[in-house]
């Protein structure tokens, strides 16, 4: 509630719509994912990986689905995955075969960035940058490296277009947690104007990369 635009304006926060998870389906290049995306831009990931292992291990659920990506995407092993499933080590196991077995993409993937981190020392982002693995350490956490720092490279991006514009669309740049973007904008108008440009799918993707976009009399009211 400290978070309060300026006088007469609204505090605008826009977030990225599961942006590590849509970065995930893009790098992995998996045509089943890719053709949900296709007819249904605004498709929930964690819902489409559900469907997916659905066909290899009936009732696997959605929750399911979200706490296996995650633990894909973070580098969890059998042990820590079994935990956050909340479930035994051999049912853990059997429920990543799945879903290795659903999204083969997901593995290779994972595969290719441990293998890449501990060959050459470092992934790099979309952008470019570098995330390095000094004495092939924890390389397990490549993936997630060069999919985390790929966001930050979209939010920056998008940043610098914000900011290009900021006296047309009349909006006051605030600051920036994780994927979200807060700002000050003299109306909703104003705030439609800006989804709008976030929406603008100018760094190539073979996912579509959303925002979503609130606005209140301050940052708790956003959320």
């Amino acid at each position: 509630e400290l978070f309060i635009p300026d006088d007469g304006m609204l505090l605008l926060d826009s977030d990225m719509s599961q942006v590590e998870y849509r970065i995930f389906a893009s790098m992995a290049n998996s045509k089943p994912i890719l053709d949900v995306y296709a007819r249904n831009p605004e498709a929930d990931f964690h819902q489409i990986v559900a469907d997916l292992v659905h066909a290899y291990k009936p009732g696997f659920s959605r929750k399911d689905a979200k706490n296996l990506n995650f633990a894909i995407l973070y580098g969890a092993g059998v042990g820590k995955t079994a935990k956050m499933l909340g479930v035994d080590e051999n049912v853990a196991r059997a429920m990543r075969d799945a879903y290795f077995a659903a999204f083969p993409a997901a593995r290779r993937l994972t595969d290719l960035a441990s293998k890449t981190a501990t060959d050459r020392g470092y992934v790099k982002t979309w952008f470019g940058r570098r995330a390095r693995f000094p004495g092939k350490q924890r390389t397990h956490k490549a993936l997630n490296a060069a999919i985390q720092g790929s966001a930050a490279d979209v939010n920056k991006a998008k940043i610098v277009e914000l900011y290009g514009e900021r006296k047309r669309l009349g909006v006051k740049l605030r600051l920036t947690v994780h994927d979200e973007i807060v700002a000050d904008v003299v109306d909703e108008d104003a705030a439609g104007k800006v989804t709008e440009l976030l929406n603008v799918q100018s760094i190539p993707t073979r996912v579509p990369l959303l925002w979503k976009t609130v606005t209140a009399s301050n940052w708790a009211a956003c959320k």
